[in-house]
């Protein structure tokens, strides 16, 4: 047996037939928001571009600060991003407007499914209420709306906790069991995956 070491990048990006550009969010760990600037740059000198397809599918990892520091590329600065509550205090989070990439003049399609989560969410609840006609492609997302916080112990076991509840900033709406509705459902073509590699939900975004 050998050992290797594997790299998985946290976001990928490339360009598509039809003049459509891919972003994956794999996880919103630290530097997520870096490596997301680094797409935007090869997106923004590329101006044939039309459509931008923002795959989340299985991304349910947290770090609420990265989310909101990607949304600052969206959203128009002072405007508020996230909203939340905690036992005796409240909290918004507000965008900085960073004017790196105009997203109104494209066709923006977010791709989720059962595991896209918690910082995921607060992405896709964002956008959409910022930009309407953004398009939500497939299954319903996993619903989590809670802060959790882990405290260590001496004996190396751990207990993770809910601190607070996140909201949406336009309704303060708590995303707890109030799925994200996709607007085009789809299931996910696993045995065409594995017997042909095609990704038929992306197919259906490349061309929707």
């Amino acid at each position: 047996m050998i050992r290797w070491k594997i790299i998985i990048k946290d976001v990928e990006y490339k360009l598509l037939k039809n003049n459509t550009f891919y972003i994956g969010i794999k996880s919103f760990w630290n530097n997520v928001t870096e490596n997301f600037k680094k797409s935007l740059e090869l997106l923004k000198n590329n101006w044939r571009i039309k459509k931008v397809i923002i795959d989340l599918r299985n991304n349910w990892w947290w770090y609420l600060w990265e989310v909101v520091n990607i949304l600052w590329y969206f959203i128009p600065a002072w405007e508020p991003v996230a909203v939340v509550k905690y036992q005796d205090d409240l909290k918004k989070y507000y965008s900085k407007g960073i004017e790196f990439i105009d997203f109104s003049k494209y066709k923006i399609i977010v791709l989720q499914n059962s595991w896209t989560a918690s910082a995921s969410e607060i992405l896709i609840w964002t956008l959409k209420d910022y930009f309407p006609k953004l398009v939500i492609i497939w299954e319903k997302s996993y619903w989590k709306g809670s802060v959790q916080s882990i405290k260590s112990y001496i004996d190396w076991s751990s207990l993770k906790f809910t601190v607070a509840k996140w909201f949406t900033w336009k309704t303060e709406t708590w995303i707890d069991w109030i799925w994200i509705t996709p607007d085009i459902e789809l299931e996910f073509d696993i045995e065409k995956y594995k017997k042909y590699e095609i990704d038929n939900q992306l197919e259906k975004a490349k061309y929707n």
